[in-house]
């Protein structure tokens, strides 16, 4: 017999699919071994696709749990990452944002950092992050 949570990470997303934005979750592969300095070596990234919204901690939160104002807050639909991970540190992220009043289309490129919420059901996980610059490789 399965849980009352089973699909319904599947059900949320169903709620807000089309309306969020587009994106992917970019993760190292393994390499073929490990430099000096312990880091892998020839490693390639793996591509998973996603949808989900930037949005802020607010001014409370961020004085009790020490939050840099650097950090955004990440919310990334669980059910719609394919082929399906789970968020994790040093991850990058792209989303993608559409044209609108005359701005041109542009990604925004985001680290993962260690803080990472979800729910029982993993429907939406809520992930530390911080912008940077696309990966060297171009992602």
């Amino acid at each position: 017999m399965g849980s009352f949570l089973d699909g319904m990470a599947g059900s949320i997303y169903a709620g807000f699919k089309g309306k969020l934005r587009t994106g992917v979750i970019r993760r190292m592969g393994a390499g073929t071994g490990l430099d000096g300095h312990g880091r892998p070596q020839d490693a390639t990234p793996a591509f998973h696709t996603m949808e989900g919204f930037e949005d802020n901690y607010s001014a409370f939160r961020r004085a009790s749990e020490g939050i840099p104002l650097t950090s955004v807050r990440l919310n990334i639909f669980g059910a719609s990452i394919t082929p399906p991970i789970e968020p994790s540190v040093d991850m990058m992220v792209r989303l993608d944002y559409p044209a609108t009043n005359g701005q041109a289309a542009y990604s925004q490129w985001y680290k993962l950092k260690e803080r990472r919420d979800t729910d029982p059901a993993k429907a939406l996980w809520q992930c530390e992050a911080q912008k940077m610059k696309a990966p060297p490789d171009g992602g």
